[in-house]
């Protein structure tokens, strides 16, 4: 199962709902201009063969910033939530919610259409992925971690591991260090 929710527009550091410090939300939009490229991919963990065909498929989407992440990050935001509760496979690719999320302002002016075209392809070339992988393939679910570090790093680029040690974080090694992080940006980095 492939769901795409919330796809057609640019990301942004507001919908990521991150609590920076306004300086730092200033110096992460400086440092990281590409961010409305920015399309996440959750559920990598729930099929062994998901994480090689997410890398795959994003070496070739350029115009894209493809960041897996799991699911247990985002929750239960769509219709992926069914299939990630009884345990199938599935991936769910979003955007975010975006500044006029159910608002006004939420009609066509606001999508993308050239990032949605991009988009487009990218599943399609998952699809095509999935499709040609062997029926034997070991598809046993594991944690992605080293993937969504590479490609972290790639959607972000080299201002990555210099922001985050302004900050004095340390680039993630492990699950439990990502978790610290991403508590960190969600609930307010402390001032160091």
């Amino acid at each position: 199962m492939i769901v795409t929710d919330l796809i057609g527009h640019d990301a942004s550091f507001d919908d990521l709902r991150l609590r920076l410090p306004g300086w730092a939300r200033f110096a992460a939009k400086v440092a990281f201009p590409h961010i409305g490229k920015l399309v996440a991919v959750m559920g990598a963990e729930s099929d062994g063969t998901f994480p090689g065909i997410i890398e795959a498929a994003a070496a070739r989407a350029n115009a894209l910033r493809v960041v897996p992440t799991q699911h247990e990050y985002v929750g239960p935001l769509s219709d992926h939530a069914a299939f990630a509760k009884a345990g199938h496979p599935f991936l769910f690719l979003s955007c975010g919610q975006g500044k006029h999320y159910h608002a006004k302002e939420d009609d066509m002016r606001w999508i993308n259409f050239d990032k949605l075209a991009h988009i487009t392809r990218f599943v399609a070339d998952i699809i095509a992925r999935i499709d040609n992988t062997p029926s034997d393939a070991d598809r046993e679910p594991y944690d992605p971690f080293d993937l969504e570090m590479r490609m972290l790093r790639r959607a972000l680029g080299p201002a990555l591991v210099p922001v985050l040690a302004r900050f004095g974080i340390a680039m993630p090694t492990c699950r439990e260090d990502l978790d610290d992080l991403l508590d960190e940006l969600l609930h307010g980095i402390p001032h160091r």
